[in-house]
C-alpha cells in the first residue's frame, strides 16, 4: 500500500518521476486506476487545511510538478488535489493550479478528485475539481451545481463570463471540513492512491518562467 504524500516516492523530482511512472504503469496494467496525490505542495499534516505553501511558478514546474507530469504521461486516470492552500488559495479550488497548470500546461485528461473534505465551495467545480470526496457535505449536490451553472449563464448572458478565477474568489477563508459527491467524472471500479510530490533539484519539465 503506497504511503501518502511525498514519502512514498522520495523528495527528488527525477526519482519521484521515475518511480511514479513505473508504479502507475504496473498498477494500471492490472486493471486498477492510479490516483497520484496530493497536488500540490502538500508537505505537512499540521494545519494542512488552512496553511498556505508558497512557491513561485518556476519552482513549481522544476521541482514539484515533474512527478505529476510523469504520472500524466503514464496515463494516470485521476489526480487528487491537496488540503493545503497554494500561494493563498486552496489547492482544491485553485484555477491556476488545476485548470491552468494541471489540465492545460501538463495536458492532464483524466479527472481531478479532492482529498477527503478538501473542497470548501461549490465553485471548486469551475476551478477544476471534478469529484468532491467523500460526498457528504452537499457542495457538489445536483442543486448546488445547477445553481452554479445558472450563475455562469447569467454572467455570460448579461455581462462578463464567470471565470475560474472569479469562482475561486467565492472560496471562504476559514478552513471547513467538507467534501461531496462526484460531479461529471466516471471513476473506474477500483482506484489506488499513489503519491507524487517532490522538492529538490532540476528535472525534465520546462518551466514557463524564463530560465537563468
Amino acid at each position: 500500500r503506497p504511503c501518502p504524500r511525498h514519502v512514498a516516492v522520495g523528495e527528488e523530482p527525477l526519482l519521484g518521476s521515475a518511480l511514479g511512472r513505473e508504479y502507475i504503469s504496473g498498477l494500471q496494467g492490472e486493471g486498477v486506476g492510479a490516483v497520484p496525490k496530493h497536488f500540490v505542495l502538500n508537505a505537512q499534516e499540521t494545519g494542512r487545511g488552512s496553511m498556505s505553501a508558497e512557491a513561485p511558478e518556476r519552482a513549481l514546474f522544476e521541482l514539484y510538478y515533474p512527478p505529476f507530469e510523469a504520472a500524466v504521461g503514464a496515463g494516470a486516470v485521476a489526480v487528487m488535489c491537496a488540503h493545503n492552500r497554494v500561494n493563498g488559495t486552496h489547492a482544491c479550488g485553485s484555477p491556476s493550479v488545476l485548470q491552468r497548470d494541471l489540465k492545460s500546461r501538463l495536458a492532464f485528461r483524466g479527472w481531478v478528485m479532492s482529498d477527503w473534505w478538501a473542497v470548501h465551495a461549490t465553485s471548486a467545480a469551475v476551478a477544476g475539481v471534478d469529484q468532491d470526496m467523500p460526498g457528504n457535505d452537499g457542495l457538489f449536490d445536483l442543486e448546488q451545481l445547477q445553481q452554479l451553472q445558472q450563475l455562469q449563464h447569467g454572467f455570460q448572458g448579461g455581462g462578463p463570463s464567470l471565470s475560474a478565477s472569479d469562482a475561486a474568489s467565492d472560496e471562504p477563508d476559514a478552513d471547513t471540513s467538507s467534501a461531496s459527491s462526484a460531479s461529471n467524472a466516471s471513476s473506474p471500479s477500483a482506484t489506488s492512491s499513489a503519491s507524487a510530490t517532490s522538492p529538490a533539484s532540476a528535472t525534465s519539465v520546462t518551466s514557463p518562467a524564463s530560465a537563468t
